[in-house]
């Protein structure tokens, strides 16, 4: 299971976006979506690579138009909300600013809201199922 981490929702221009940025994204992604399929319905989301660990491989424009889609199917399939505008990349485009960085980490951020919020008040029996004699201490 992936593992939370917590989204960085404070880009500047300033910024460097780097591998452990890219991996906390997809990852949180990852996580989003195998919590969202407990709570709500299976459902299948893009595959977004595997993490990155050197600064030798490339940031694939595929997986950041994977960050957003998935964005917006775990965003329909949980409670729809405006997360703002999706953006496509492209090959030798420019690159992922840190507006929609902050964009994407924050609609990440409302939708694990939403399905902490649906965690808390999914329904629960006050009762042990099963038969009396099964109830033995």
């Amino acid at each position: 299971m992936a593992v939370w981490k917590t989204p960085k929702t404070d880009w500047t221009d300033k910024d460097r976006f780097e591998l452990e940025d890219y991996n906390r994204i997809k990852n949180n992604i990852y996580y989003l979506w195998e919590r969202a399929c407990v709570l709500f319905s299976d459902f299948a989301i893009e595959a977004m690579g595997s993490d990155i660990t050197s600064e030798a491989e490339d940031f694939h424009v595929a997986y950041f138009n994977a960050f957003e889609r998935n964005i917006d199917i775990l965003n329909q399939k949980t409670y729809a909300q405006n997360l703002g505008i999706r953006q496509t990349f492209y090959a030798n485009g420019v690159f992922i600013k840190w507006d929609e960085l902050n964009r994407i980490e924050n609609a990440a951020v409302k939708i694990k809201r939403i399905i902490d919020a649906k965690e808390k008040s999914a329904h629960r029996l006050p009762f042990r199922l099963g038969a009396p004699r099964d109830l033995r201490e």
